[in-house]
């Protein structure tokens, strides 16, 4: 009984073995296996008009006629929309970049005349930085009370308010253009200026429309040209952002068509001869009272 045993004990121990080592030979036996070569690709690299978008689709023409249909897979600083807005286009939530005068309480000294519209990405950060070291950390003594040093006998020279680059989300704007900005971990107040210019530059088609010029990157199998992939898309608005309220219908004519002018004019004439056959009449009874008083 104990030699069976210790037999049955070297077979098992044989079979793990052999199950080890085929466990262990299964990524060679994977590499040997020859993967099929891969497809031929044709680069892409062309310019056109905006058809429609519709999520990662992009339809456009290009100048020659052709048309195209790319699905975008491009990274998000590989996709840019490039415009220009009105004032009233801003809202809250939008994220904006600006720069300006700001004092230690978070306000502007001046009424901001240019901004930028953008979208969270590579190279776009939020919060205040100082004009003169943009390559980081805030601007001295912004929102912070720090102890200074006793002032010398002389008086003091004044300090000029020092220039920052804002970049934050609008918490809200009124009517009448004062903007609250959430900079990070400072809220910036600012008046913007009704006739301010806002450009845009934005890794969002959110806004892209039919007629807009499109700059694309990618590729296509051969054989089938009009159909690819974008690796990189730029949109060139056409028109600039409008407020959405004012895409009203046009007002209703307060004048008629020429035709019924005319027509009303024509029919308007034998009114006034009638009128004019009236006067006469009128005279004649005039004439006659002198004759009644007698």
């Amino acid at each position: 009984m104990r030699h069976f045993t210790a037999q049955g004990r070297r077979l098992f121990s044989m079979g793990m073995a052999a199950i080890a080592l085929l466990i262990l030979a299964q990524p060679s036996i994977a590499q040997d296996i020859p993967r099929p070569p891969e497809m031929p690709r044709e680069q892409l690299r062309t310019t056109g008009k905006v058809l429609g978008i519709r999520g990662p689709l992009l339809q456009f023409e290009t100048a020659e006629g052709e048309k195209w249909v790319v699905q975008i897979q491009a990274r998000p600083q590989d996709v840019e929309y490039i415009g220009n807005a009105e004032a009233g286009f801003l809202k809250p939530g939008m994220l904006v970049r600006f720069t300006a005068k700001v004092n230690k309480r978070g306000d502007a000294t001046e009424p901001v005349d240019q901004l930028t519209l953008f979208t969270l990405r590579e190279g776009w950060p939020v919060g205040v930085v100082s004009a003169a070291d943009l390559g980081g950390g805030e601007g001295p003594d912004l929102f912070e009370s720090k102890e200074e040093a006793p002032a010398p006998k002389p008086a003091p020279k004044t300090v000029e308010t020092p220039t920052y680059q804002v970049s934050g989300q609008i918490v809200k704007i009124s009517r009448l253009g004062e903007m609250t900005i959430s900079a990070g971990s400072a809220n910036v107040k600012a008046k913007l200026d009704p006739e301010a210019k806002v450009s845009v530059d934005m890794a969002d088609f959110s806004y892209v429309m039919p007629g807009d010029e499109v700059a694309v990157e990618g590729w296509y199998y051969p054989g089938r040209k009009g159909q690819g992939i974008a690796t990189r898309v730029s949109v060139t608005a056409k028109e600039p952002l409008v407020d959405p309220k004012k895409k009203t219908r046009k007002p209703p004519m307060t004048e008629e068509p020429a035709g019924q002018k005319e027509e009303a004019a024509e029919g308007a004439k034998p009114a006034e001869e009638k009128a004019g056959d009236a006067k006469p009449a009128e005279a004649k009874t005039e004439e006659a009272k002198p004759a009644a008083s007698e």
